[in-house]
């Protein structure tokens, strides 16, 4: 994805249909709940039960939680994304519980919660410090980061079948990590996890839709190729990978 500009976290519009379709798949795998991340945010709620999800994406966790009874406020600038999340709200019932803002952060118009959570997102900030100092005047007892520390196989995989270059590689924890650490934040804490990891799509219709996304229609000459090469990465595919929960008290609470 390449770095919004402004300052502000604005994710490239031209990809995040094929986003959207990998986060899809994961919320329809469901279990969210049994998280190292979802359990994180849970410990540290309050009578308010409030939370923050900055970056919110289809859903994948500010509906679990709105489910286990928290007012949510989920924050989610791209059109597309804001479009399957209020889907899911409906499918799921819980569409009075969250507040969908579709503006972006920093600068979104958020009240005062318990916790802030942004999970696989601060990657995407033009000026990380930014992003996080905002997280941190917003909460009033966690702030939740979820940061990548093995990088996404897919970008290079479709470079490789695909011939086109990788143009812009988001920054994994090793290099967010100095940038928490610039923002001030008190004493960050940093718990290192292994997930489940699998193909952003489910076989076989969903990497035909998946491929078209990315601008490969089924019926060009380099599709069925293409296809049948990225089914055979796919059996090849990590099936965990690591992350970096990062956590704080801001000293306001």
């Amino acid at each position: 994805m390449e770095a919004p500009t402004g300052g502000e976290f604005s994710p490239n519009a031209s990809r995040i249909g094929w986003m959207a379709e990998g986060l899809t798949a994961a919320y329809r795998r469901g279990g969210a709940e049994r998280t190292p991340l979802f359990q994180l945010v849970v410990r540290h709620l309050g009578p308010e039960r409030t939370v923050a999800d900055i970056g919110a994406g289809v859903g994948r966790f500010a509906i679990p939680l709105a489910r286990h009874g928290c007012r949510v406020w989920a924050v989610e600038p791209a059109e597309e994304m804001r479009e399957r999340l209020r889907r899911h709200l409906e499918e799921s019932e819980v569409t009075g519980q969250v507040e969908v803002v579709g503006e972006e952060w920093p600068g979104a118009p958020v009240p005062p919660v318990e916790v802030a959570l942004a999970s696989y997102v601060l990657q995407l900030a033009e000026d990380p410090v930014a992003f996080v100092r905002a997280l941190d005047r917003l909460a009033t007892r966690q702030v939740v980061l979820a940061l990548h520390v093995d990088p996404m196989p897919m970008p290079e995989i479709m470079a490789r079948l695909t011939g086109r270059p990788v143009h812009h590689r988001p920054p994994l924890f090793d290099q967010l990590w100095p940038r928490i650490l610039e923002a001030g934040v008190p004493a960050p804490a940093v718990e290192m996890v292994e997930e489940d990891h699998r193909p952003p799509w489910e076989e076989p219709e969903g990497m035909r839709l998946w491929l078209a996304r990315m601008g490969i229609a089924e019926e060009s000459p380099e599709a069925a190729a293409i296809f049948r090469q990225l089914a055979e990465e796919a059996k090849r595919w990590p099936s965990s990978r690591r992350s970096a929960l990062v956590h704080w008290t801001p000293e306001r609470s």
